[in-house]
């Protein structure tokens, strides 16, 4: 998670302090889909992806539709009913290319170093 933090001096009548403000940088769409294919590589229900992404239920829905369609994950069901989401060859193959674009920038991992 990067975070933006700043510091305000805030002035109050006999009363001086400072305040540290934390804000979260907001992620972009490919920052979303290689989080989200990192934590499919082991399998993950829409709520485990949900909560390891932190994404909203509907943010989520729109993700997992949109890399159903690409092919990049695969949608499974146990005999017990319970959906859960794994990643294809093609997905596979576009973590290893986001891994590699990351690098190139020198930009940190977040979620599962490779």
């Amino acid at each position: 998670m990067n975070l933006n933090l700043q510091t305000r001096h805030v002035w109050y009548p006999a009363v001086h302090t400072t305040t540290l403000i934390v804000r979260k940088q907001r992620r972009d769409s490919t920052r979303v889909i290689y989080e989200m294919l990192s934590v499919v590589s082991d399998g993950a229900t829409k709520t485990q992806l949900i909560f390891k992404v932190n994404l909203s239920h509907q943010l989520a829905e729109r993700y997992i539709q949109f890399l159903l369609n690409k092919g990049h994950i695969a949608k499974n069901q146990s005999p017990s009913g319970q959906i859960d989401y794994s990643i294809t060859e093609k997905g596979y193959r576009l973590l290893r290319l986001l891994r590699d674009v990351e690098r190139e920038l020198d930009v940190p991992s977040i979620m599962i170093p490779a």
